[in-house]
C-alpha cells in the first residue's frame, strides 16, 4: 500500500477511547454550566492580580480599574498615581482593598438572589 492509499484508510477509534473523549466533553460542559450557574455574577477579585497591576501599572491605576473603582482610576492617570503617594499607599493596603471589593461583590450577589427567589 502506498502512502497516498494509506492515509484514505478511515481511523477506527475503540469504543473505549470514544467513551473517554465523551465524557472528557461531559465533563467541560458540566463545569462550563456550573459557571453559568454562578448566574452572571463577577468572580471574586484576587490580590495576585491586583499586586501585578499596581506593581506594573500602578502609576495610571490599572489596579484601581479592576476593583472598580473608576474615579481613583481616572486620578491616579492624571495625577501619576496621586504623585507616587497613592502607589506607596496601596502597596500596603492593597490585600484590605481586595477583601473589600469580594465583599461588595458578595452582597450583591445575595441581593440578586434574593430578587430573583421573591
Amino acid at each position: 500500500m502506498s502512502g497516498r492509499e494509506s492515509s484514505r484508510v478511515p481511523h477506527r477509534v475503540s469504543r473505549e477511547a470514544s467513551r473517554n473523549r465523551y465524557s472528557a466533553r461531559m465533563s467541560f460542559t458540566t463545569q462550563g454550566a456550573a459557571y453559568q450557574d454562578f448566574s452572571g455574577a463577577t468572580p471574586p477579585k484576587h490580590t495576585l492580580t491586583a499586586y501585578l497591576l499596581l506593581i506594573f501599572f500602578g502609576i495610571i491605576g490599572v489596579h484601581k480599574f479592576y476593583l472598580n473603582r473608576t474615579g481613583m482610576g481616572v486620578l491616579y492617570i492624571f495625577t501619576l498615581g496621586l504623585f507616587l503617594v497613592g502607589v506607596i499607599y496601596d502597596l500596603f493596603t492593597l490585600p484590605k482593598q481586595v477583601a473589600k471589593r469580594n465583599a461588595e461583590l458578595q452582597a450583591e450577589a445575595a441581593a440578586d438572589a434574593a430578587s430573583t427567589a421573591e
